[in-house]
């Protein structure tokens, strides 16, 4: 899970380092949807589990 976050970052580091703003921001909000996306499977996983 951490480790699947840490690729997200570093692809999240990269694009604000090497596009413009408008791109970063495109790529940032997309970036946040997936995460959010992610989060909200794991707490699903985690309600049926318990």
């Amino acid at each position: 899970i951490n480790t699947n976050f840490q690729i997200l970052y570093l692809l999240h580091e990269y694009h604000k380092n090497t596009t413009s703003n408008l791109q970063y921001v495109r790529n940032r909000n997309t970036m946040y949807l997936f995460t959010n996306k992610y989060h909200t499977l794991i707490y699903k996983k985690q309600y049926k589990s318990s």
